[in-house]
């Protein structure tokens, strides 16, 4: 995978989630029913998927040249979430006609596919350690709006975008959320990738 090929990917998932929030009608006067701003919350369910794509494909571009402790850190892969530091010989025969590169590359982009998420800005941090961006950079970057994209997210798949102050009449039981918003979102997220690009 190349920086050419991740970007062109990049490129065409962030262009679903501006066409979702497209579809989104004008603003009007009041408060838009919760069936209407679904589909905003449904580009930031997405927005954060492209983002995690991003993360994940950075990774597997790098394996080559991680550390050995990254590379420990994987295991080998199988089919549950805890890491694997040994393996049977037998289990080595599917894997029979691969080199030694072909099996540690394989393996490890196994795992990262499988189960590498991204919850909170320290995950986006530690991934751009692995992959040996430059650490200054790393912890140069305002990461403000796309750490309140991540947690907005969390809310949404975890919580039905529940609005926890709600209390008495005239509150909402959903938490409100807007196309400007969204954008704000999104922008942030573009400017993450062109400042990884920018100084990688």
């Amino acid at each position: 995978m190349t920086k050419n090929e991740i970007s062109d990917r990049f490129k065409l998932n962030l262009d679903r989630v501006r066409n979702l929030v497209a579809l989104y009608p004008a603003p009007g006067k009041g408060r838009r029913a919760v069936h209407h701003t679904d589909i905003l919350r449904a580009a930031i369910v997405l927005l954060h998927a492209t983002l995690e794509d991003l993360l994940r494909s950075y990774l597997i571009m790098s394996i080559e040249n991680f550390s050995n402790d990254t590379m420990d850190s994987y295991g080998f892969h199988t089919e549950h979430k805890r890491v694997r530091e040994k393996i049977n010989i037998s289990e080595l025969l599917k894997y029979k006609g691969k080199t030694i590169d072909e099996f540690i590359i394989g393996s490890i982009q196994e795992r990262i596919e499988r189960y590498e998420t991204f919850n909170d800005i320290g995950d986006v941090k530690n991934t751009l350690e692995k992959c040996g961006f430059p650490n200054p950079p790393v912890g140069n970057y305002n990461y403000t709006n796309m750490a309140k994209m991540i947690i907005r997210r969390h809310q949404i798949v975890h919580k039905a975008d529940k609005n926890v102050v709600a209390s008495g009449r005239g509150n909402h039981q959903t938490a409100s959320v807007s196309a400007f918003m969204v954008n704000l979102y999104i922008q942030a997220v573009q400017n993450f990738k062109n400042y990884v690009a920018a100084n990688w």
